[in-house]
């Protein structure tokens, strides 16, 4: 950790370096850039404390898990780079069902999944997280739902849900000559929608 630290430093500082040798304005222009980057973080940081904290006052069963510290570490450490980069204010909330489902006794999965599914949401972009919320009342009951004709949108989405592992498929019917394609719910996609998609109680 502390070399990809001193990694991350250097090259923080070869950039201000950079920056600041511009002619006239590079003294400026760090001074502006860097300032923005922090408070714009401490935004991101903020909101997503302030919508945190209410959760895990008000939910049943949080505590640490002393037996799994530095994997639980890691995965709030991933957490938080998240929401340091993050430009979508709408998937931010996802991270914060994550943040309290993981002190969460009662959704606990284990930390090898809950740590794919936190790297698999950082990945994902806002249409496929839509998709899977469109299709989450499906979920539990693993019910089918069908995706009509290769090369739409979302055919091309529910393909890249598959691959995460999140979805099944199998073709589903001919219909006046367009091709259905059936998706469902795989286990592992049933514990992303339980684990991401939904907030702690």
């Amino acid at each position: 950790m502390d070399d990809e630290l001193n990694a991350k430093d250097y090259i923080d500082a070869g950039v201000r370096t950079l920056m600041s040798s511009v002619p006239y304005v590079g003294d400026g222009l760090v001074e502006i850039f860097y300032g923005f980057s922090a408070q714009r973080e401490m935004k991101r940081f903020r909101s997503f404390y302030e919508k945190l904290i209410p959760i895990i006052m008000e939910a049943e069963n949080l505590e640490l898990d002393t037996e799994n510290q530095d994997q639980l570490v890691s995965i709030i450490e991933t957490i938080h780079e998240e929401i340091r980069k993050l430009s979508f204010e709408r998937k931010q909330s996802y991270f914060v069902n994550a943040y309290a489902n993981l002190l969460n006794q009662r959704k606990r999965i284990n930390f090898d999944e809950e740590e794919y599914f936190i790297e698999v949401l950082s990945s994902m972009t806002i249409v496929e997280i839509d998709f899977l919320v469109r299709h989450q009342k499906d979920c539990h009951s693993k019910k089918s739902f069908s995706v009509r004709n290769e090369g739409t949108l979302d055919k091309g989405v529910a393909n890249r849900l598959r691959d995460y592992g999140f979805l099944e498929e199998y073709t589903d019917a001919y219909n006046s000559g367009a091709k259905y394609f059936g998706f469902s719910f795989s286990d592992l996609g049933v514990a992303f929608s339980k684990f991401i998609l939904t907030p702690t109680n």
